[in-house]
């Protein structure tokens, strides 16, 4: 029974790292900044839907990372709060009211001040 626990941590443990591993981390900035933009008439970032899942790659590349240096690779978040820097990546969630959004969120660890994770979320607004 131990041999199979064993079998399954290790093999979760190697496809968690797998992205990292075969990114290469070296040209996450330009990367990024060939697939994310500002619109300054909206006040949100652009990313195309095709090239989600190429910044869901990378982003691991951002990890361990300052605010400082995170704000130069995105840019200004729209939105700070608790050691979190939220990137709006969708026209709806500056509309008034609000129903819908679709952003990432940056979480900064509060004792290294150093990014933990980045996370994609969308939601609907119900009144």
């Amino acid at each position: 029974m131990l041999p199979l626990l064993l079998l399954i941590i290790t093999s979760c443990r190697t496809h968690n790292n797998k992205s990292v591993n075969n990114t290469n981390c070296k040209d996450v900035k330009q990367i990024i900044e060939k697939i994310w933009s500002y619109d300054d008439k909206y006040q949100v970032y652009l990313i195309k839907d095709e090239d989600i899942p190429i910044f869901n790659e990378y982003k691991v590349c951002l990890y361990g990372k300052t605010e400082d240096i995170i704000v130069s690779i995105l840019g200004e978040p729209n939105k700070k709060h608790n050691y979190t820097l939220t990137y709006y990546i969708s026209t709806f969630c500056v509309q008034k009211p609000q129903k819908y959004c679709k952003e990432y969120n940056v979480f900064i660890d509060k004792n290294t001040k150093k990014v933990l994770k980045i996370h994609g979320s969308e939601y609907h607004v119900r009144y």
